[in-house]
């Protein structure tokens, strides 16, 4: 897993795991992604106290860290250059778009 700039891959964002029982029940949508995006650089913005649990699950390319007072959703991502090519929110938390949104690219979901 890297912190790098983005590849020129295909990039699929997946926001967000607030924290470690996010992230948990986060692992069934990164294996789906993962196995139906095998040529996408898949990204998940999260904590960077998350980055050995992230790393741990096998499933992610890159960390996109993403902070935010206590278990608020971030209200903006520092995605490096051009917007990704899809953008996902595995969570239910319909106020979490925002970022979704800003950072989304040709593809959007929820």
């Amino acid at each position: 897993m890297s912190r790098g700039p983005r590849t020129a891959r295909p990039s699929a964002l997946v926001l967000r795991a607030l924290g470690l029982g996010d992230l948990l029940t986060a692992v069934p949508a990164l294996k789906a992604l993962r196995r139906h995006l095998p040529g996408h650089e898949l990204v998940l913005a999260a904590p960077g106290r998350l980055a050995g649990a992230v790393a741990a699950t096998g499933l992610v390319d890159r960390l996109l860290p993403a902070e935010a007072p206590g278990r608020a959703v971030p209200v903006a991502l520092a995605w490096p250059g051009g917007r990704p090519d899809l953008a996902v929110d595995p969570g239910e938390d319909r106020h979490s778009g925002g970022p979704v949104a800003a950072a989304g690219g040709g593809r959007e979901m929820t």
